[in-house]
């Protein structure tokens, strides 16, 4: 007789791994360097965390993740879309009449690899 508790401990170390999924971080200095913060690939739009609002200057983006970067709180303004590998000089991303780090307000991350219902 196989006991409960093993069919539960094989249930959950096959969707154990599916649910861990690396965190996207955000630097604030050229090449991802500087204070960070990490941002959680959750398919929400969350707001650039205080220690870097202003001055977001890399980003690293974990496999299968993509990020959009916006100018606003609520994820309506975009400015940079369907960032799937590192960026540590976002200055490069640079336009003349805008810096990306400076007005990057949100970001929304999620992985690709996940269909939505």
């Amino acid at each position: 007789m196989v006991s409960s508790k093993v069919i539960v401990l094989a249930i959950f170390s096959c969707v154990s791994p599916a649910l861990t999924v690396e965190k996207v971080t955000l630097f604030s200095q050229e090449p991802c360097a500087g204070d960070q913060a990490m941002i959680q690939p959750d398919n929400r739009c969350t707001l650039v965390p205080q220690i870097l609002t202003g001055k977001v200057a890399g980003v690293k983006i974990p496999a299968d993740i993509v990020c959009n970067f916006y100018k606003d709180e609520n994820c309506n303004e975009p400015i940079l879309y369907s960032v799937e590998d590192d960026i540590c000089k976002l200055s490069e991303w640079d336009t003349e009449d805008q810096k990306v780090g400076n007005v990057t307000a949100s970001i929304l991350c999620f992985d690709s690899t996940v269909e939505e219902p």
